[in-house]
């Protein structure tokens, strides 16, 4: 095979934007901020008072009632900027020392080991499978098909 020639070519664009579009950008920024950070503490104090996880759906629909009682935040930002804000809540705990593959558990896996060899035939960058598995969990949580065993990246009982 021969050695492909592509080259790619990376652009950096400064935007000027007007004083009335800086402060609508910074508008949108303070909205967002503080929507994710509700988010958040809605999640931790689900958590730690009742023990129970928060979905990005029961999220969103706060944030009609959001949208209601800071009119201000409903004119300047748009629905499914909000919804993107509320991000799925994923454990990550045991990601990368699982395959995404085949859900088999690494043993000897410690943080020196930067790559994922398994027997399955799987060969990966620890990071890439952890991201797989990340994936997996969040599309398994909301109900859709992972297109992968249901023994991937197993969280612990506690």
């Amino acid at each position: 095979m021969s050695e492909s020639n592509t080259h790619f070519k990376a652009f950096k664009y400064r935007l000027y934007p007007t004083p009335a579009q800086e402060r609508r950008l910074f508008l949108v920024l303070k909205v967002c901020r503080n929507w994710y950070n509700m988010c958040v503490s809605e999640r931790t104090w689900a958590y730690k008072l009742e023990g129970r996880n928060v979905t990005k759906y029961e999220q969103v629909k706060q944030s009609r009632l959001y949208r209601k009682t800071f009119a201000w935040a409903a004119k300047s930002v748009f629905s499914q900027t909000m919804q993107s804000v509320a991000a799925d809540a994923v454990n990550p705990a045991y990601t990368s020392k699982c395959c995404s593959n085949c859900g088999v558990m690494f043993q000897d896996f410690d943080l020196s080991t930067r790559w994922v060899d398994c027997d399955c035939g799987l060969a990966l960058d620890r990071n890439h499978n952890a991201a797989i598995n990340i994936l997996n969990r969040a599309l398994m949580q909301n109900g859709r098909d992972a297109s992968v065993n249901d023994n991937v990246a197993p969280l612990p009982t506690p």
